[in-house]
């Protein structure tokens, strides 16, 4: 076992140093999903299964852009969110977005799609294609 803890750190030390991508942390794959936003603060921003905002604080975009929506199927983070920001939205995947006549210049959904069966990330791909 003294050997597995040893190896362990020096995997640590050595290997992720090297790729920062290969870690639990958030923020490094914000960074990526950041490059493909749009540089205008009209721009529609859609978060999906929002949580507590990790995103968006990480990335500080409710300073860049006016209209961010932020979805969730909990209530009790719902809530919250509300206390935070004013485009606070009740949804549960895969019912259809509650954008009707709003054009979506990015939607963003981190650690979503793994609580999805195929049927539903089918489904949630297809509306998300929409916008």
């Amino acid at each position: 076992m003294k050997n597995l803890s040893l190896y362990l750190k020096y995997w640590k030390e050595t290997y992720k140093l090297k790729n920062i991508y290969c870690t639990t942390a958030r923020f490094p794959f914000f960074k990526i999903a950041a490059e493909y936003l749009l540089n205008n603060k009209d721009s529609v921003i859609v978060d999906i299964g929002a949580g507590d905002a990790n995103f968006i604080d990480s990335l500080k975009l409710d300073k860049k852009y006016e209209k961010i929506y932020l979805l969730d199927v909990n209530q009790t983070t719902v809530l919250n969110l509300k206390k935070r920001f004013k485009n606070v939205i009740l949804h549960k995947v895969p019912d259809k977005l509650p954008f009707n006549e709003i054009s979506v210049d990015y939607i963003h959904c981190s650690h979503l799609i793994e609580h999805l069966n195929y049927e539903v990330f089918y489904k949630f791909l297809k509306d998300i294609d929409l916008f």
